[in-house]
């Protein structure tokens, strides 16, 4: 169990080490997956609306992690959300990354307090491909009531608009959402875009810690580093 000594970042150094002590290192985990690329230019999904827009010099894919990967990381996540003791009836995990970590943090050990998920507390949203891009469909899959709030879960946010689209799909369908977590914030507007909608955003690490980090542990360069940093700028 961790021990609250402020917000839940891997941009403060004080509290990191203190999960580098009890859970070990899931920055260098992700970096040894491949999961974070640095070494091109990205199209994201904010590049759908804005195609003018600089391509990024970073790139998160949480998409294909081996299973035990992503065990630790639903263990992450449901440690978040017990923290911020976050209240639902139902969880969604966004396609296609979201919903291994979502089956995670369903099946991740909870506490004696804790109530026990099941299959029947997952829902599920699917993603179409279109002309312009991805989107997600107005349709719920799974069994569930009206009324009820959802806990959504994905792996990485950067302007907020896939998490948007499952806001509105799930209200379409008599659900709501007060509040979603996930792996990586990219700090690109994505939470205070949320907050319009009066869903909080909860991260287990930050862009700009993770760049701290790897620069610190000399995985990147601090030239790499600054790259990143000056893109977040614009």
């Amino acid at each position: 169990m961790w021990e609250k000594k402020g917000c839940l970042s891997l941009s403060q150094p004080l509290f990191f080490q203190e999960v580098i002590e009890m859970d070990g290192d899931l920055a260098e985990k992700l970096f040894r997956a491949g999961a974070v690329r640095l070494e091109g230019k990205y199209f994201l999904k904010a590049h759908e609306n804005r195609p003018d827009d600089p391509l990024s010099p970073i790139y998160f894919d949480l998409r294909n992690l081996a299973s035990d990967l992503n065990e630790y990381i639903g263990k992450y996540l449901r440690d978040l959300a017990r923290w911020e003791n976050l209240k639902y009836q139902y969880i969604v995990g966004l396609p296609k990354a979201g919903v291994p970590l979502a089956k995670a943090f369903a099946s991740a050990p909870v506490g004696d307090s804790e109530r026990i998920l099941t299959s029947k507390n997952i829902i599920f949203l699917e993603k179409e491909e279109t002309e312009t891009g991805r989107r997600i469909l107005p349709t719920v899959i799974g069994d569930y009531s009206q009324h009820k709030k959802v806990l959504v879960i994905d792996d990485v946010v950067s302007s907020g608009t896939t998490i948007i689209e499952a806001l509105n799909a799930l209200s379409l369908n008599g659900l709501f959402v007060e509040d979603c977590l996930v792996v990586i914030d990219r700090e690109q507007g994505g939470k205070e875009e949320l907050t319009k909608y009066g869903v909080r955003l909860h991260s287990i690490a930050t862009v700009t810690g993770l760049l701290n980090f790897y620069v610190a542990n000399k995985s990147i360069s601090p030239e790499k580093q600054q790259e990143v940093i000056d893109y977040l700028k614009t």
